[in-house]
């Protein structure tokens, strides 16, 4: 080979790498420059429809980020509180859209627990396989307090709370509410009253425990 033929083949070379690492840039900046901002747990119904087309398409882009698509997958947590009960067409779809955003999230960020209290809070099927994804969301953000709010009210939405080791996980949910994170405890009162029967007599007695006083002004405040 010529030196001639030697520095075109090198420049080829290298056009294709300049070409490769550009479209590796592109794949990388064009989804964050269209990922909504900082995602968290939501009540508002209308930022997280305007947050969820945002945050789908810069997934889709990004094909196998699980940030991103974990973004996409928290877009849908209003809904665990605001289902649409006069439109069960459309919760049962959403419902379904919301599975889907975290299974794909899961694929390839399985440490993250938000997600899979997401997953949870949308199980199709069993209390049984909604106590196993919940205990999942336990063993990889144990210590994660943000959690806790929805982790209770998902938790207490079970049939009964008949695993032991999840009774201990939510007990430890629960002593961290009423003595160590009071600004959680509205988050306890409203998961409380969203209780059946046996898991309220399961928390009162956690409750009781640590704070019979607390215990007693929650049983008013529901009367």
């Amino acid at each position: 080979m010529t030196p001639t033929m030697s520095r075109t083949r090198f420049r080829q070379l290298m056009l294709v790498f300049a070409l490769v690492l550009g479209f590796q840039a592109m794949w990388i900046i064009l989804p964050e420059t269209i990922r909504p901002g900082s995602i968290h747990f939501s009540l508002d119904a209308q930022a997280a429809k305007l947050q969820r087309s945002k945050a789908a398409w810069a997934a889709s882009l990004a094909s196998v980020r699980g940030d991103l698509w974990a973004d996409n997958a928290l877009t849908y947590t209003d809904l665990i509180w605001t289902r649409n009960l006069n439109n069960k067409d459309a919760s049962d779809r959403l419902d379904q859209e919301a599975r889907a955003s975290a299974e794909q999230a899961l694929t390839f960020s399985p440490h993250r627990a938000d997600v899979w209290l997401q997953l949870a809070a949308f199980a199709d099927g069993t209390d049984l396989q909604a106590a196993s994804v919940l205990k999942l969301s336990y063993y990889t953000g144990s210590n994660e307090i943000s959690l806790i709010p929805l982790r209770l009210f998902v938790s207490f939405r079970l049939q009964a709370l008949e695993d032991v080791e999840l009774q201990e996980m939510v007990r430890r949910d629960i002593r961290m509410a009423v003595k160590l994170k009071p600004e959680l405890k509205p988050a306890l009162i409203i998961a409380y009253k969203s209780a059946s029967p046996v898991n309220k007599q399961f928390v009162e007695q956690a409750i009781a425990e640590v704070d019979s006083k607390f215990l007693a002004s929650i049983r008013d405040g529901v009367r």
